[in-house]
């Protein structure tokens, strides 16, 4: 599927890529940061989207969720692919040019036939990296999540994953980056969690 995506990607880019690329004499290590949110679709056109930077799968961005993904790369044009996850079809193209740090956001809409890329942000730095994690332990799950989704972090995973149904008959007893420590909002941040004494039996939220 890589390759694929890779193939695709280089027929893609090629003229951007003879026309405007940094010699490598000139090119200088940049810091990369994409921070992509995906629309909440309706039913039918609910679907996740996979990511590519210059021809590598980065990740995927689920429906109505966030994606972040931080790496260094060097300085001159690059090129970020949006497919439908499962396809092997781009459905939105962008070409950026970096000559320093930078951070890229923005929202995609997306359907059956297509992606668009809206409220494109583009700034000179790392952005939402220096976000101080809070003190969650002691706090029921479903407090602790939303806490820390206000804050900007979109890593977050709860343990015993698959045994947690309902997220408010669950407390933290512990979190895997310490309170305090200022971190990327990208970071990956565990819960482990113990089911409330008294809760309720198990049921799926809604």
């Amino acid at each position: 599927m890589k390759r694929i995506f890779g193939i695709i990607c280089l027929m893609l880019c090629l003229t951007v890529a003879a026309c405007g690329q940094e010699s490598s004499e000139n090119a200088v290590a940049c810091k990369f940061f994409i921070d992509v949110r995906s629309e909440d679709n309706l039913l039918l056109n609910k679907y996740d989207i996979s990511i590519t930077l210059d021809g590598d799968e980065i990740g995927t961005v689920a429906n109505g969720d966030e994606f972040t993904y931080l790496t260094t790369v060097m300085s001159g044009n690059h090129t970020l692919v949006f497919i439908q996850a499962g396809e092997t079809s781009p459905k939105a193209i962008k070409n950026i040019t970096l000559k320093e740090d930078m951070t890229y956001s923005c929202k995609l809409a997306h359907d059956k036939e297509s992606i668009d890329i809206l409220d494109e942000k583009r700034q000179s730095g790392v952005a939402g990296a220096a976000i101080e994690v809070p003190d969650v332990t002691g706090k029921v799950l479903s407090e602790a999540l939303k806490e820390l989704k206000d804050l900007g972090f979109s890593n977050v995973r709860e343990e015993p994953y698959k045994e947690i149904l309902n997220k408010k008959n669950w407390i933290v007893t512990s979190q895997s980056v310490a309170a305090g420590e200022v971190v990327d909002k990208g970071e990956f941040i565990q819960l482990d969690c113990v089911k409330e004494e008294g809760s309720i039996e198990e049921t799926p939220e809604e």
